[in-house]
């Protein structure tokens, strides 16, 4: 296979972005990835993560 891979990091807050990134993302092969935790282990995450 060859192309250009891209991760992307994206936060789907509501079910109208999941909604509105599937019809932008229909002719593109797209994973997406969940995941879930608590506020507080996302604010630590995030804490730690540079930009």
């Amino acid at each position: 296979m060859r192309g250009t891979y891209l991760i992307v990091e994206h936060v789907i807050e509501f079910p109208s972005w999941r909604a509105d990134l599937a019809v932008l993302l229909a002719d593109l092969d797209v994973f997406l990835v969940g995941v879930h935790c608590a506020t507080d282990g996302a604010d630590r995450a995030l804490a730690t993560h540079s930009v």
